[in-house]
């Protein structure tokens, strides 16, 4: 990401904070979509506690689990519990909420070959110039 482009992620993560509750609201929203992916995984809350433990390295307790899922608490994910949760249902809505107000969406991997044809032919015209400067120093110095 250039410097730019950083400063101006930066001016609006700063100009939401201003704004007051929006990152609470952001933070609901990410929360509304977690409660969403566990309800329609095939997984029960017991069947996704165990899979968690076993991706977080630690025990996820049931009673800990509808704790952070609980629309009336406040408890909020660990981030690595969130991205365990998105992982193991293979659903990113909820990481999706916390990356749109700030510009940012999760790439799919269609949109990351694109890019990644993009990045190699950025790199072919940087070598090329390369290769069409030391070509006039070549011919520059017969």
């Amino acid at each position: 990401m250039s410097k730019k482009k950083k400063d101006a992620t930066l001016q609006l993560a700063l100009s939401l904070l201003e704004r007051g509750g929006l990152l609470a609201d952001i933070m609901d929203d990410a929360a509304a979509r977690v409660v969403a992916v566990v309800r329609k995984s095939a997984y029960s809350r017991a069947q996704i506690c165990d899979k968690l433990a076993v991706l977080l390295g630690r025990p996820v307790p049931l009673a800990t689990f509808n704790a952070w899922t609980a629309a009336t608490n406040r408890n909020r994910l660990p981030a690595d519990v969130l991205l365990a949760i998105c992982l193991l249902l293979g659903d990113f809505s909820p990481l999706e909420a916390l990356l749109a107000p700030l510009g940012l969406t999760i790439a799919d991997k269609r949109q990351q070959a694109l890019a990644e044809i993009g990045q190699v032919q950025l790199e072919k015209e940087t070598l090329a110039a390369r290769e069409a400067a030391a070509r006039r120093q070549l011919q520059g110095g017969k």
